[in-house]
């Protein structure tokens, strides 16, 4: 993914770690040393992608893992809008 600024490049790497890398600033596409920032086991697996976006100054990241559980439970709300215009 690239970063908001577009100097930057967010990436997981095949150590499966959230890395980002600094892109130059010539004519000629090249690349600066990865910089790990955290694991990403709990974000995404090889089997299954995970989505991420970072906020406006690419210091915060949303990530939305996958994980299995037993007892998973669907809740569907229809028209939420509406329902929150007619709370108290």
């Amino acid at each position: 993914m690239w970063a908001n600024s577009g100097n930057e490049l967010f990436y997981v790497n095949g150590n499966n770690e959230f890395a980002v890398v600094e892109l130059g600033k010539t004519t000629t596409f090249s690349w600066g040393v990865e910089n790990v920032l955290f694991a990403a086991d709990d974000y995404y697996t090889g089997s299954q992608v995970s989505s991420y976006d970072s906020d406006l100054d690419d210091q915060r990241f949303l990530m939305m893992g996958f994980r299995e559980v037993s007892d998973t439970q669907l809740i569907m709300v229809d028209n939420w809008n509406e329902n929150l215009k007619t709370s108290p």
